[in-house]
């Protein structure tokens, strides 16, 4: 397995489940995709997302957006 088998997963896992795997999860299994892609399918296959990753995800969707935007 290699990155591009990760990122049809974590498409399917989006397409699945309707949020991101968070970006720490992705980077902690970079070197060895192979367990990470073996639990979206799981994941999929079972119709259960990963508990947890959806809340990490939407926080780190909040921490990219900014909270208030001033006026120019």
């Amino acid at each position: 397995m290699d990155s591009n088998d990760l990122a049809i997963a974590a498409a399917a896992y989006r397409a699945a489940f309707g949020h991101d795997i968070p970006a720490e999860v992705l980077r902690l299994f970079e070197p060895r995709p192979a367990p990470l892609v073996l639990e979206i399918r799981q994941a999929i296959a079972l119709n259960r997302p990963v508990p947890g990753w959806r809340a990490r995800s939407r926080t780190a969707d909040a921490a990219l957006s900014p909270a208030w935007i001033p006026e120019a």
